[in-house]
């Protein structure tokens, strides 16, 4: 919402959306038996004004990261913020 508000044009995303996630997925392949890689790469989109329709969520409050990976969990979007 900030990028649609303040016009802006660039906007620098940053792990903490996975380090929630990341260690869960591990400590679920860990306990299962599997093995986890030494090392994650963390995915992180560019996002532009070309593709930014894909990651803005209408309703959400401005500071929510639409590649959050959290719409399937209970309480989206109300949980968030969002209407």
């Amino acid at each position: 919402q900030a990028w649609k508000d303040k016009d802006l044009t660039a906007v620098a995303p940053t792990y903490p959306t996975f380090q929630w996630r990341t260690p869960v997925i591990a400590a679920l392949r860990i306990l299962g038996g599997q093995e986890v890689p030494k090392t994650w790469t963390l995915p992180q989109p560019v996002v532009t004004e070309d593709n930014f329709e894909a990651y803005y969520k209408k309703g959400m409050p401005p500071l929510h990261y639409g590649a959050c990976g959290c719409e399937k969990l209970p309480g989206y979007p109300g949980d968030w913020g969002g209407k």
